[in-house]
């Protein structure tokens, strides 16, 4: 199970859909600590650049 601690912020990264790769970068990576899910709970923010 992925734990907060396997998320680095500003790490890019790729996505497949609807058959393209999608390159992001982690934006944000938040801690709650209070989640009640083993390894407790954690949102990711990523962004990427606009086509132009």
């Amino acid at each position: 199970m992925a734990s907060v601690s396997d998320f680095e912020q500003g790490k890019p990264f790729t996505v497949e859909a609807s058959g393209r790769q999608i390159p992001l970068e982690l934006s944000v990576v938040n801690n709650i600590a209070a989640a009640p899910r083993k390894g407790g709970g954690f949102p990711l923010l990523a962004s990427r650049e606009r086509n132009p």
